[in-house]
């Protein structure tokens, strides 16, 4: 048939074929009533399905273009762009996964340090630095002996040792031995001691936790990081995030709104409950009846690919009172990354009349042999610039070398911290030697003093041996036990403090 093959025949191949030689009209295949109202029902549900398709891939491009998603979008670009940032030598030698282990498990680490310094009538001193250091986090263990010399001759030693329930150490040049402090409420252990006389400190009472301990406030102090603090502030936060509107202000621009009380209460439950801050720091800002004043408007500017190329605040935000107004902006200027060059700048004046001005830019540059960031800063006064400071580190994987260089110039001198360092020998996310071949402090190009030394970190090995035993309670001394020790000290020591005063 014309227009059929024998597949297209409903009725097979064996079906019905002409006869006498002359042609019958086209046949229209026969569809029963059945099959027809199924045929119905696959065209209506296949344009059923279409217009579905249509109508959610146009609710899906309305989603796109809505501020909610653009901004979170280019947010989560910025998120991924400053995570891929690279440093090839820490990826050679596995640094991760080093500071992993000495913040999990612990470590064994060995330092040789000479510092030299230049000493009227004595000339270029060298004093030498030498520690051995062993920390156990899952037995809440550390051990640390270090001695010094000058002109390498030893004449101080110190050794350390602590564990969950004491801080113990020994000077024995001072006749100090095996001393210990119980870790818990450290201030008031002091206050109620011979030391503090009649003039007991005021400072807020922390407890010593070296180990991380779950609720510790940090090492040596009573701190809270930025994370716990927002678990503190969560309904602060909560209020801020349901209070803030965001909007499109133009093309490619999105504006994000904090209004002025949510804002307000956030950043004084951020200040109260970071515990960074001492008391004296929090009273400063406890004299301010409102932090903020103003609604804090943020304009974003997002590009192709929802990729951030600015932010800034687009009106100043009042602050303090009324004291001071904030200004601040940034821009991502990389190339292939936005975050590889950075500019931005924060202007705020004060209750004294000054208005003060920080311009920086952050430029990153890596390949998969080397790293270099060069931070450029200025802080200026009323328009004048008072100090420049310009940092540049380097990582080369190539020739496993660090180097250093940090330069802060005002108006009449400049100061220089140049450091240089290289990786003797390593196994990669285990152990590394490191030589500090260099680290100067000069001012006008004539140095204060130079340091050199080695480094060695490797896993800890056995069991954590005290060089310090827990005897005599440091804060429970009697007043006649110190006035033993210090007719001890100038028994020991007169002669040579009379030699070096004359």
């Amino acid at each position: 048939m014309d227009g059929m093959n024998q597949n297209d025949n409903p009725y097979g191949q064996q079906g019905y074929q002409p006869q006498g030689g002359y042609a019958l009209p086209p046949v229209q295949p026969y569809v029963p009533r059945g099959q027809r109202h199924g045929v119905k029902i696959a065209i209506g549900f296949a344009c059923g399905l279409g217009a579905l398709l249509l109508i959610f891939v146009g609710a899906l491009a309305y989603y796109r273009s809505r501020p909610a998603y653009k901004i979170a979008a280019g947010f989560g670009n910025l998120a991924r762009e400053i995570g891929d940032s690279r440093n090839p030598l820490a990826e050679k030698i596995g640094a991760e996964e080093i500071a992993a282990m000495m913040r999990e498990d612990g470590s064994h680490v060995e330092t040789e340090f000479d510092f030299t310094v230049d000493v009227p009538y004595l000339g270029e001193t060298t004093l030498g630095v030498d520690t051995d250091f062993s920390k156990d986090m899952h037995e809440k263990q550390m051990n640390a002996e270090t001695s010094l010399s000058l002109m390498n001759y030893d004449f101080a030693h110190l050794k350390l040792y602590a564990d969950d329930e004491v801080f113990c150490f020994s000077l024995p040049e001072l006749f100090l031995e095996n001393m210990y402090i119980r870790n818990e409420n450290v201030v008031s252990q002091y206050n109620a001691s011979v030391l503090a006389g009649n003039s007991p400190s005021d400072m807020e009472d922390f407890s010593i936790d070296l180990f991380g301990g779950k609720g510790s406030r940090g090492s040596l102090r009573d701190e809270k990081n930025w994370t716990s603090a927002f678990r503190e502030i969560e309904a602060e936060l909560t209020a801020c995030r349901e209070a803030m509107t965001m909007q499109k202000a133009g093309k490619g621009v999105y504006r994000v709104t904090f209004p002025q009380r949510e804002s307000d209460r956030l950043l004084k439950g951020a200040i109260e409950h970071y515990g960074e801050l001492t008391e004296s720091e929090l009273d400063v800002w406890k004299e301010y009846k409102t932090l903020i004043l103003s609604d804090v408007s943020f304009l974003i500017e997002i590009g192709r690919g929802n990729r951030i190329e600015s932010i800034m605040l687009e009106e100043p935000v009042s602050m303090l009172d009324g004291e001071s107004e904030v200004e601040a902006e940034i821009f991502f200027l990389g190339e292939e990354r936005s975050v590889d060059r950075i500019q931005g700048k924060l202007k705020a004046g004060g209750a004294d009349d000054v208005t003060r001005e920080v311009v920086g830019q952050i430029e990153e540059t890596a390949d998969d042999d080397e790293s270099r960031i060069v931070m450029d800063l200025k802080l200026n006064e009323d328009g004048e610039t008072m100090y420049k400071v310009k940092i540049t580190t380097n990582s080369d994987a190539v020739q496993d070398k660090v180097s250093f260089d940090c330069a802060v110039k005002d108006r009449q001198s400049e100061i220089k911290l140049v450091m240089e360092s290289s990786i003797d020998d390593y196994v990669q996310g285990e152990s590394v030697e490191l030589a500090l071949d260099k680290a100067a402090l000069s001012m006008d190009g004539d140095d204060l003093f130079r340091l050199t030394g080695d480094i060695s970190i490797e896993p800890l090995r056995g069991a954590i041996e005290p060089s310090v035993t827990p005897e005599t309670a440091f804060f429970e001394m009697s007043e006649a036990e110190w006035m033993d020790i210090i007719e001890q000290i100038s028994d020991e020591y007169s002669g040579l403090l009379d030699t070096l005063l004359w």
